[in-house]
């Protein structure tokens, strides 16, 4: 086997240096950061507890089916959040809504309501849609968006 030159040593010597810190980062990313399945952490802990059923999802939606205006209704649980959509029509009265709006988290029991935020969307043409409303978690009134004068 041949000697190696000067030249080549320090090139080799390199070569280990890095192929060895690359080593030693992806070892200690492996130490500090644990992949994570879950999207939400430990957020969701409880959850399983005070499910949703697809039938009170239902039932949240069909609040606002005899309001005169709303085309459609659809409610979906995405993590400790209840959304409620609604499309409605540009002449559709804002204050209707709003009072059936109320009897949204009735549909669900007590332990739900203290551990669900709800959103309702009303999606529509005009001057006054969409408008949002937030309900948090254990309170009892919706925060409506600022586009509304109802």
């Amino acid at each position: 086997m041949k000697k190696l030159n000067k030249k080549q040593k320090k090139m080799l010597l390199i070569g280990i240096i890095i192929v060895i810190a690359i080593l030693a980062i992806l070892f200690i990313k492996s130490l500090f950061f644990v992949k994570q399945d879950r999207v939400y952490g430990d957020r969701l802990d409880g959850v399983k507890a005070v499910q949703v059923s697809k039938d009170e999802l239902s039932d949240m939606a069909n609040v606002f089916k005899d309001v005169q205006g709303v085309t459609n209704t659809d409610a979906r649980e995405n993590g400790k959040i209840i959304n409620v959509l609604i499309d409605v029509e540009a002449t559709t009265d804002f204050n209707q809504l709003k009072e059936a709006s109320k009897q949204v988290p009735e549909k669900i029991d007590e332990d739900q309501r203290e551990f669900y935020d709800i959103q309702i969307f009303f999606f529509g043409e005009g001057d006054v849609y969409p408008v949002i409303g937030y309900l948090h978690k254990g309170d009892n009134e919706f925060v409506w968006s600022n586009n509304v004068n109802g």
